[in-house]
């Protein structure tokens, strides 16, 4: 019997999870508001599990460029999704934190991982999927020394309908403050044109003026 291809078979299933993901993610509005990259959600989830964190361990957990990563994190940090903070033990380093807002990306995108998850591991059962699950960490664990699971933190199985009606909402609001915030920012307004504030004296004065003859 031949070798099993396991590098042709592992690539082969991280681009049908990508495909998965990234069917999801197109119908998320709010992502795309944002300017997500398919290595944000990997950011976000080890964040949310380790902070606050450095950025060098956010990179080595992810295997990431640190140049690569600081791009990552200009994206959510503009989202509104993450914030640099200094460290306090190490006032020349950051330390990344989840904001609020974060949060709720958090858990809408593990329920995006949930049902991609579902959807690729179809043909195992529990038992099956649990081994799966154990041999990959094992590999990863061996040439990382992290462990394959260490991005997971606790979350609820399930969010009831209207925490989750609420909270696309609310993801969608922050993204179209965002997208305003931006949009003044590459358009400011001429100084000259400004609107003057509002004087009642000058108001009164202007009246007078348009009643005379």
């Amino acid at each position: 019997m031949p070798e099993p291809d396991i590098a042709t078979l592992t690539h082969r299933l991280a681009a049908l999870t990508r495909r998965a993901i990234g069917d999801r993610m197109a119908h998320e509005s709010w992502a795309h508001e944002a300017g997500f990259r398919p290595g944000c959600i990997g950011v976000l989830h080890v964040v949310a599990a380790k902070e606050p964190v450095s950025q060098r361990e956010v990179s080595d957990a992810l295997l990431l460029d640190p140049s690569d990563l600081v791009t990552l994190v200009d994206i959510l940090e503009r989202a509104g999704l993450l914030e640099r903070r200094r460290d306090p033990a190490d006032r020349r380093r950051y330390a990344l934190e989840v904001t609020p807002q974060g949060q709720l990306a958090v858990v809408r995108l593990r329920e995006i991982n949930r049902e991609a998850n579902e959807e690729l591991l179809a043909p195992l059962d529990a038992d099956e999927r649990a081994q799966l699950a154990g041999l990959l960490t094992r590999v990863v664990h061996h040439h990382t020394g992290h462990p394959a699971d260490d991005t997971a933190a606790p979350l609820p199985d399930q969010v009831p309908a209207g925490e989750a009606a609420a909270r696309d909402a609310a993801l969608r609001a922050a993204a179209d403050r965002d997208a305003a915030a931006r949009e003044v920012a590459a358009h400011p307004v001429n100084p000259e044109r400004a609107p003057e504030p509002y004087d009642p004296d000058r108001e009164a004065e202007r009246a007078r003026e348009s009643l005379r003859p």
